[in-house]
């Protein structure tokens, strides 16, 4: 099933529409990339055994705790099929793919609404009542609102709800400082996994590369269940590299977290324009009344940008986009042209 996604059709746009480190990969790529004949020429590993003793040793897990894909997406699908959870429960508005996984699999999905609180997307956590057997996936932090559900929350519904997979989909969390946001499969607990992607934090989607963390057991019964070779050669080598490379990782927190403040800021004083408090790399905004974001897309496409359309997820509307931050420049060259578009009432 053709899904929704960022980056379509954009390659020749300064794309805003995706939500990758626009820092660049870190100089380990191409150092990879100079010397990947021998990765290329001869098959990977079953179970991307270099890149699980990668993730484990970065943690401070054990291998078997550790689950390497090819991109977070294909561990979603896969928990999805292996588990078999009698129900899929998705907080709205989230990544489609949760949904699509279980769709796929032919297990019925449940919707948690969400109601605007100021500033913020929360969900309506009464209506969240999974029983035992299902699986519940949470965005930490969320796509496309870029917030953290609520923690105590989240707690209050686990020990509500038992017997319940919870599944936190953490691929943007490298963003935030880690004394801020821990992850919530750490120790690995029973009925509790991480999704994690290295994709974008790292900026090489096109390596796709992520991994799990969950207990034993539970790793145990994906890694039988799953493909073998999904991960090719050179990305599950890349692994050790990418997350050894502490000076890169803190200098993208330190310019995620100036660069959107700068650009909340700017975005507050345009009228009619909702911004919504994020803690990731990426803003969710609303446009005033009368306009669309088809209408902001064909006025940014003539000056050779491209948002997300946010209206594809679940409770948003045609006046909903999504953008990721890339560089200063380019963000001051969005900024201009979103003023522009609000202030001559297209």
């Amino acid at each position: 099933m053709k899904r929704d996604h960022g980056g379509i059709g954009t390659r020749k746009l300064l794309d805003f529409s995706v939500n990758i480190n626009p820092l660049g990969p870190p100089a380990c790529v191409a150092e990879m990339l100079g010397r990947a004949l021998p990765f290329v020429t001869r098959y990977p590993s079953l179970d991307a055994g270099p890149a699980r003793e990668a993730v484990a040793a970065h943690l401070g897990l054990d291998p078997g705790e550790v689950l390497v894909g090819n991109g977070a997406t294909e561990l979603i699908s896969l928990l999805v099929r292996v588990l078999r959870p009698a129900r899929v429960w998705v907080i709205e508005p989230c990544y489609s793919e949760y949904r699509g996984a279980a769709e796929a699999c032919g297990i019925p999905v449940k919707g948690v609404p969400y109601r605007v609180l100021g500033s913020r997307i929360t969900p309506v956590w009464g209506d969240l009542t999974p029983g035992p057997g299902d699986m519940v996936f949470a965005g930490y932090p969320n796509n496309p609102t870029g917030q953290f559900p609520d923690r105590k929350e989240l707690k209050c519904r686990q020990r509500a709800c038992p017997g319940v997979w919870w599944v936190f989909d953490e691929s943007f969390l490298d963003f935030v400082d880690p004394a801020e946001a821990a992850s919530l499969a750490l120790p690995p607990q029973e009925n509790v996994i991480a999704v994690h992607s290295l994709t974008k934090f790292y900026a090489v989607p096109g390596l796709r590369l992520g991994y799990l963390v969950a207990a034993r057991g539970v790793v145990d019964k994906l890694l039988a269940a799953k493909d073998p070779w999904t991960v090719n050669g050179i990305a599950e080598h890349l692994a050790g590299p990418l997350l050894a490379d502490r000076d890169y990782a803190e200098r993208t927190r330190r310019f995620t977290e100036a660069e959107r403040g700068r650009v909340v800021t700017f975005l507050q004083r345009l009228p009619g324009l909702r911004v919504f408090a994020a803690e990731a790399n990426f803003l969710l905004c609303e446009l005033p009344q009368g306009y669309t974001v088809k209408g902001l897309n064909a006025y940014l496409r003539s000056r050779g940008m491209v948002v997300r359309n946010a209206s594809t997820f679940a409770g948003l509307s045609e006046r909903h986009f999504r953008f990721g931050l890339r560089t200063s420049t380019e963000n001051n060259r969005l900024l201009a042209a979103l003023a522009e578009f609000i202030g001559n009432g297209k």
